[in-house]
């Protein structure tokens, strides 16, 4: 029987394989330990679903069967803005900023809701 040898292109194929293998690890571990504790803001409308960060200000224009819906983003809350419903209680809602909280403007079909992996308890039952 004839005896097997490793070549030097065997080490340098095993070598390449477990490079990647603990690259890929070690990227996939790093991104999710940034994504951890950062608050985003979920944007749910007929258009889909969209993400954003909640640290970040800004204004978003959401579309919905009676028109655009002005969802804005500031000092780390978010809030309704404007909206072409006609009661405008989503105007009136608080603006939102743990995880967990949510509020809709339902006539329009928009919904904005806060997702983060440290949500604050909001009340406590004995």
């Amino acid at each position: 029987m004839r005896e097997k040898k490793v070549t030097l292109l065997d080490m340098g194929i095993l070598l390449l394989f477990l490079t990647v293998l603990v690259s890929s690890f070690y990227f996939l571990w790093n991104k999710n330990k940034a994504v951890r504790g950062k608050a985003v803001v979920v944007i749910d409308s007929a258009q889909g679903q969209q993400v954003y960060p909640l640290e970040t200000d800004a204004r978003y224009f959401i579309e919905g069967p009676l028109g655009t819906t002005r969802v804005c983003v500031k000092n780390n809350v978010v809030f309704f803005e404007d909206s072409p419903c006609p009661e405008k209680t989503c105007i009136y809602h608080a603006p939102i900023g743990s995880g967990g909280q949510w509020a809709a403007c339902l006539p329009n079909q928009v919904m904005i809701h806060i997702e983060s992996h440290e949500q604050k308890l909001d009340a406590i039952s004995e």
